[in-house]
């Protein structure tokens, strides 16, 4: 199961770089559709990082869930906050806002689980799995940022 989680984690960053290298390669309207376009994958993926922490605690039997390190209200308060906060940043104009917001949110998710599952079991890879994908995601974010001012420069 490890294996398939990490091809099909590597398959969920494809459209990141493929949208990012769209800004680099296509005209301005087209880099401004392939920046609305990350911007909108982002807020997908983002959304999606909150469900582990309800995910850990579901399949956890009640006496395990008082080994994990934040409390069960906490995780699930938790495992809502980046579904809302991309929705809210999708509201916002300007593509390279939305995405540069999503960035700093995708960057902050991580930060966070990493306290809050380190409590998992050590052979439970998620958060090398998860520390992987966050930076090619991140990197691939910052290299649409780049291309956006290379576009306009």
């Amino acid at each position: 199961m490890r294996n398939r989680a990490y091809l099909l984690g590597i398959a969920g960053v494809v459209p990141f770089w493929a949208l990012a290298l769209l800004v680099w390669w296509l005209p301005f309207s087209g880099a401004m559709w392939a920046l609305t376009a990350l911007s909108f994958y982002a807020a997908v993926i983002v959304s999606f990082l909150g469900a582990v922490h309800w995910g850990v605690l579901l399949a956890t039997e009640p006496a395990e869930r008082a080994l994990i390190p934040s409390g069960e209200k906490s995780r699930l308060f938790w495992g809502v906050v980046p579904a809302i906060l991309a929705f809210l940043i999708l509201l916002i104009p300007p593509p390279e806002v939305r995405l540069s917001l999503l960035f700093i949110v995708l960057i902050a998710t991580w930060s966070l689980d990493r306290r809050l599952l380190a409590g998992l079991p050590s052979d439970w890879s998620y958060l090398r799995l998860r520390a992987v994908l966050t930076v090619l995601a991140a990197l691939a974010i910052l290299a649409a940022l780049g291309g956006l001012v290379y576009t306009l420069g």
